[in-house]
């Protein structure tokens, strides 16, 4: 298994999916250092910190985990590579559960690459006390709530490539925006992330900040986390079983 992870790990560091992974969160986190001088509190972290924590779990980080996933089973296609895969000695599922470790760590480098940066671009230009809290749950504790996409990705990225990744991407997160404060959040993997970050970051997914004495500041997260760590396991063992019985052409 370990030699699995560690070739495909080797093989995409020579593709623009290793670029990706820092891509993602430097355009983010510039992006967000550029928009917060629209603001009156240029100087502190607040903007900054709501800019960059909402986007990157409203859209970022979903279209980034979508395009890694594409990526990944694009490449075996156009090279004709997946029956090579299936005629070695390993089991198809280890193969596909290998794509998925790789999928998961490339996803947690740009998660620590946006803690590093926002440190990096806001340490030396905010004034206010460092909100460590949001900075670490708002990287951290997002991606393990988006999880689960990563392992849905995979499996859609192998069954329609980067057209059914990034259209179910836009569509859904869009979607999440919506019922990330809603009753039935819980349906839907994309609002996870979002979810998250409105109590850590204080922030309403459509961008407007929480109030001091708005409910959703004491959104209970473990819930949240245990949920998308359940269902990552659920969606990488059913994506590594149909893996197992597909005809490769």
């Amino acid at each position: 298994m370990l030699g699995v992870v560690l070739s495909e790990w080797l093989r995409l560091k020579r593709t623009s999916a290793f670029w990706l992974v820092g891509i993602l969160p430097l355009s983010l986190v510039l992006l967000s250092f550029v928009l917060r001088f629209l603001s009156s509190n240029v100087d502190t972290w607040n903007i900054y910190i709501w800019t960059t924590f909402n986007w990157w779990s409203l859209f970022w980080l979903p279209l980034g985990i979508a395009l890694l996933a594409a990526q990944t089973t694009v490449l075996e296609a156009r090279a004709g590579s997946w029956k090579a895969l299936r005629a070695r000695a390993i089991k198809p599922a280890w193969l596909y559960a290998g794509k998925l470790c790789v999928l998961v760590v490339h996803t947690f480098i740009s998660a620590l690459l946006l803690l590093l940066l926002c440190l990096l671009v806001g340490a030396p230009t905010l004034h206010s006390a460092i909100p460590w809290q949001a900075l670490l749950g708002g990287s951290l504790l997002t991606w393990i709530a988006a999880l689960p996409l990563v392992a849905l990705m995979l499996l859609c990225g192998t069954l329609g490539g980067y057209a059914m990744t990034a259209l179910i991407t836009l569509i859904f997160s869009m979607i999440g925006a919506m019922a990330a404060e809603q009753s039935y959040w819980f349906l839907v993997p994309w609002a996870w992330p979002l979810r998250v970050a409105i109590p850590l970051v204080g922030v309403h997914p459509n961008g407007i900040p929480l109030e001091k004495t708005d409910p959703l500041w004491h959104l209970p997260i473990l819930p949240i986390i245990a949920l998308a760590l359940l269902c990552f396991v659920l969606f990488a063992a059913l994506g590594m079983l149909w893996f197992e019985r597909r005809e490769v052409r």
